[in-house]
């Protein structure tokens, strides 16, 4: 079983969050799709992408209003759960991962906390 999305965004300075409030819609993507989200405060952009039955995705997080609020994307893939934050007003987080065992679809919401 491979565990690359852990591994890859734990690397990136992804944490995992106590709960999602105020969360925009999750986007339940397959691969090939590109995404750009935009919320109050925040913004993301990323692409899924498959390689030998694996998921991947890779993009950005962006914090976009000085509200004292941290530019979040939550990734689920694989039974997992993971998070990239962005935090100050213009900081930019990039993420990069693969799924743990073969799936074409990852989870992926923008929100802020």
């Amino acid at each position: 079983m491979k565990n690359h999305l852990k591994a890859v965004l734990a690397t990136a300075g992804l944490v995992a969050a106590a709960g999602v409030v105020g969360a925009s819609p999750a986007s339940a993507d397959t691969c090939g799709n590109t995404r750009d989200v935009s919320v109050t405060g925040a913004k993301s952009h990323y692409t899924i992408w498959c390689s030998g039955g694996y998921a991947n995705i890779d993009g950005w997080v962006k914090d976009t209003k000085a509200d004292g609020k941290c530019a979040v994307v939550k990734i689920q893939a694989s039974g997992e759960t993971f998070y990239s934050r962005a935090c100050g007003n213009g900081q930019t987080e990039w993420f990069i991962g693969e799924s743990a065992t073969p799936t074409n679809t990852i989870k992926v919401w923008t929100y802020t906390e």
